[in-house]
C-alpha cells in the first residue's frame, strides 16, 4: 500500500507555487547562501512530497518525498534482539524507503518530560547510528525532537519556577547534542511549542536555542544543513509565532497538521488484516490530496501576505 500511496502523490499537481528568497547563514568559516521554505516538502506522518516547479513531482530533481519515523518508547532497549529496539525499527524503515525510491527520512526523536526533566526516548548514539545508516541509503535527513508531559501535548507545556529552568537546561543541552549529529540536513528546535512560543518570557530562550543549533552545526563542520522548526497547525496567525519566525537564524518553518484519514471501523479492519479495500484507499488518497491543498495554502498565506 505505501509503494502505490506513494506513487499516486508523486503524481499529484500543485495549485500553489511559492517563490524562494535567497538568504544567508552566518558561520565562522563565511557567508553560505540559502533559500527560504527550500524544503516545501509535506510531511504526512509517513508519507511527504515536494511541490516544486514544473507542477508534477520530478525524481531526480526534486528532493523530498519520504516519511517521518517515530520511537514513543519509555526507554531504549539498544538491543538489536529486543522488539523495541529503536535502531532496529528505524534502519528497517530506511530500507523500506530506500527500496520504493524514496529521498527523506525524518526522525521524530522523543522524550518525556516530568517536574522539566527530560527522559527516556532514543539516546543521542542511537540517533547517530540510525542518521549514519540512513545517509548509506542516500536518504536526506530531518531530525525532529518531540516530547510529552504526565498532563500530556506539549503545545499546552509552559513550565515556570524551578520546572522551567530545570526544562530550559535539559531541553537546550539536547538540543546542543543532536545537532552535533554528522549529516543531518534539516535539524527543528521545536514542535508544536505553542504556550511556550506564544509567552514572550521565553524568547530568550528560543534564540538561545537558535545560537545552540548553530554553533553544534560548526562543531560538527555542517555547513550546508538547515535550522528550523515545526509549528502546529494552528500557529500561523499568531502575532507570537510570527515574531519567532522573523528571525533571521531559520532557514525552515514546519507545518505539523493531523488528519483522519477513513473510519475507525476502516481502521480498525486494516490493522487486523493488514489489506486495504480498493474504495477505503481511494477515500485515503481523497482525503489527504485536499488536505495537502489546505496545508499547502496556509503555508503560502503565511509567508507572503
Amino acid at each position: 500500500m505505501l509503494s502505490k500511496f506513494l506513487k499516486l502523490f508523486s503524481e499529484r499537481p500543485s495549485i500553489i507555487r511559492p517563490t524562494t528568497q535567497p538568504r544567508t547563514r552566518r558561520y565562522d568559516g563565511g557567508h553560505h547562501t540559502f533559500e527560504r521554505l527550500e524544503s516545501r516538502s509535506m510531511l504526512t506522518g509517513s508519507w511527504c512530497m515536494t511541490p516544486d516547479a514544473p507542477l508534477n513531482y520530478q525524481p531526480t530533481v526534486d528532493p523530498v518525498v519520504g516519511a517521518v519515523v517515530t520511537a514513543f518508547v519509555s526507554q531504549d532497549p539498544e538491543d538489536a534482539n529486543d522488539r523495541y529496539d529503536i535502531l532496529t525499527g528505524w534502519k528497517a524503515a530506511a530500507d523500506e524507503l530506500h527500496s520504493i525510491g524514496a529521498s527523506e527520512v525524518s526522525f521524530a526523536v522523543y522524550r518525556q518530560v516530568d517536574q522539566g526533566k527530560l527522559s527516556g526516548g532514543p539516546s543521542v548514539s542511537t540517533v547517530a547510528q540510525a542518521v549514519e545508516y540512513a545517509v548509506g541509503k542516500n536518504l536526506s535527513i530531518t531530525i525532529l525532537p518531540i516530547f510529552e508531559t504526565p498532563e500530556g501535548w506539549r503545545g499546552d507545556y509552559d513550565p515556570t519556577g524551578s520546572e522551567r529552568s530545570a526544562f530550559q537546561s535539559d531541553y537546550t543541552q539536547w538540543i546542543s547534542d543532536l545537532a552535533k549529529i554528522n549529516g543531518i540536513d534539516r535539524f527543528n528546535i521545536g514542535s508544536e511549542l505553542n504556550a511556550m512560543v506564544a509567552n514572550a518570557n521565553n524568547a530568550e530562550f528560543f534564540k538561545n536555542l537558535l545560537q545552540t543549533a548553530e554553533t553544534s552545526f560548526a562543531i560538527a563542520e555542517n555547513t550546508t544543513g538547515r535550522i528550523g522548526y515545526a509549528a502546529n497547525h494552528d500557529a500561523f496567525g499568531n502575532d507570537a509565532h510570527r515574531d519567532l519566525f522573523s528571525q533571521e537564524e531559520f532557514d525552515f518553518i514546519g507545518i505539523s497538521a493531523y488528519r483522519w484519514l477513513t473510519s475507525s471501523q476502516n481502521a480498525e479492519s486494516v490493522a487486523e488484516t493488514d489489506e486495504v479495500a480498493s474504495d477505503v484507499f481511494d477515500g485515503f488518497v481523497d482525503i489527504w490530496t485536499n488536505f495537502l491543498d489546505e496545508v499547502e495554502l496556509v503555508a503560502f498565506v503565511f509567508f507572503f501576505f
